[in-house]
């Protein structure tokens, strides 16, 4: 977030000064501020108090589901657009979504684009539009190296869950390659994976996906291992719409809900819309740390210019990604601020927290908090009034939709190239347009279930 704030600062002439232990950098763009520190997030809201605005993108449940009905209707009218060879070729903006009423994917959001095998015998014939296509024998038990942060978050901690749970449905061997957001380790046991040639494909998040492009859209796919990213795009895709986030050389991606800078972008429109003129903070990861750092942070700016930049919006990361950094950057942010109207943040880790700091200053009946993620404890603490609202993701569905697109193509079957929603069902009160938004809040909590580890399902 460093570079990317820099980067605001030097296109519109702002000045840095030192405040305390924060670096601050002032945009004249009403008064929008970028700290490079530590951040959280923190909400007040509904459930025994007043509620102190209407949310004014709330959809009702009745609405939603009528227009997903029409959306529904149309999934049969969309033409594929595949290559010849069956490998994916289609420019990106010819990518329709759509949601089938049948099959493997019927209530989920899929694109059009497809990548149809060759079957020959016993062997079948993937073309992901690599150098070379790739093959594996007809219904193989797989073996899956799963790369991404696993126990390091509770998000990924799900996804590893219900990842085992679908592996071992379909009789597929699944194991961790843990690597806790640390670049140089996952470059270094893929690398491993493609020389013991271990594995038949890898499903994960990329720390860095402009550093690792080649990695996985060339490296692995030439070792004849199939790769699908879920829930940040390689190749630096990260701000494209979903539509747009497949890579040539990868068998498919998995995400939309989870990691893109429209669906953040779209939940951050109706907080700022709804604190037109008043203080907040928003609270990022460093950049380095994963992606989806810097889909956030641009989601942030596309939301500002959205809303008209209408509020008073100090913008800072933070140093570490657990509750105490969170609750270290909130509580100065807040004695500092004590007029602030809102807080919204990347991440429950994080958020927990500022929901803390906003406690401690005596503030939840001002200051709304708004955290990505949709984890658990999160859901919990809409409920109790805590946190304002959320958006969802679903690690576990991302999980559950990778291994599903890996057993069909090895079955000899067609699969779409692009699985949105993060591969789960729209809800009732979801958007039925990209990028398919989803509200969390009191009001349509209590229809909400989240991905959890003990829900962990093969069948998403």
């Amino acid at each position: 977030m460093f570079a990317y704030s820099t980067a605001i600062n030097e296109r519109r002439n702002g000045r840095l000064r030192s405040h305390e232990h924060l670096a601050v950098v002032t945009v004249h763009r009403r008064t929008t501020k970028f700290l490079e520190a530590t951040t959280m997030t923190r909400a007040t809201v509904t459930l025994g108090r007043t509620t102190r605005r209407p949310r004014r993108l709330v959809r009702t449940a009745a609405l939603a589901a009528a227009a997903a009905l029409l959306l529904a209707g149309c999934a049969t009218d969309v033409p594929p657009a595949s290559g010849p060879s069956g490998a994916p070729s289609a420019p990106s903006d010819e990518v329709t979504l759509s949601v089938p009423t049948s099959g493997p994917w019927e209530g989920r959001v899929i694109g059009s684009a497809e990548n149809a095998p060759t079957v020959d015998g016993d062997q079948v014939t993937i073309d992901v539009g690599a150098a070379a296509p790739i093959t594996v024998e007809k219904d193989k038990k797989l073996r899956i190296g799963f790369s991404f942060s696993g126990s390091c978050t509770g998000f990924y901690q799900i996804a590893w869950a219900w990842a085992q749970a679908a592996a071992e449905e379909y009789g597929y061997e699944a194991e961790l390659l843990e690597n806790c957001f640390d670049l140089d380790l996952q470059i270094s046991q893929l690398q491993q994976a493609i020389n013991d040639g271990k594995y038949d494909a890898i499903v994960g998040t990329t720390v860095d996906g402009s550093t690792e492009c080649d990695l996985w859209t060339k490296e692995l796919p030439a070792a004849n291992i199939l790769v699908v990213p879920m829930s940040n795009p390689v190749c630096g895709l990260d701000a494209e719409p979903v539509t747009a986030m497949y890579s040539p050389g990868t068998l498919a991606y998995v995400g939309g809900a989870t990691g893109t800078t429209a669906s953040w972008q779209a939940f951050l429109e109706v907080a700022y819309g709804d604190h037109a003129g008043e203080k907040g903070l928003s609270i990022n990861y460093p950049v380095g740390i994963c992606g989806c750092a810097t889909s956030y942070g641009l989601a942030v700016e596309n939301a500002l210019e959205a809303t008209g930049n209408e509020v008073d919006l100090t913008i800072s990361e933070v140093k570490g990604t657990d509750a105490a950094a969170g609750q270290a950057l909130a509580q100065q942010y807040l004695n500092d601020n004590p007029d602030a109207g809102f807080i919204n943040v990347l991440s429950w880790e994080t958020g927990q927290g500022v929901v803390e700091a906003v406690k401690s200053a005596g503030l939840e009946d001002q200051v709304d908090v708004y955290i990505s993620g949709a984890d658990p404890g999160l859901v919990d603490a809409i409920v109790a009034g805590d946190v304002t609202a959320t958006n969802p993701n679903y690690p576990g569905h991302s999980a559950w939709a990778a291994v599903q697109l890996l057993h069909q193509i090895v079955s000899g079957e067609t699969i779409p190239t692009i699985v949105a929603n993060d591969g789960a069902k729209l809800e009732s009160f979801s958007d039925t347009e990209p990028p398919f938004g989803t509200f969390i809040d009191q009001t349509t909590v209590e229809d909400f279930e989240p991905d959890t580890v003990d829900s962990a399902s093969a069948r998403g």
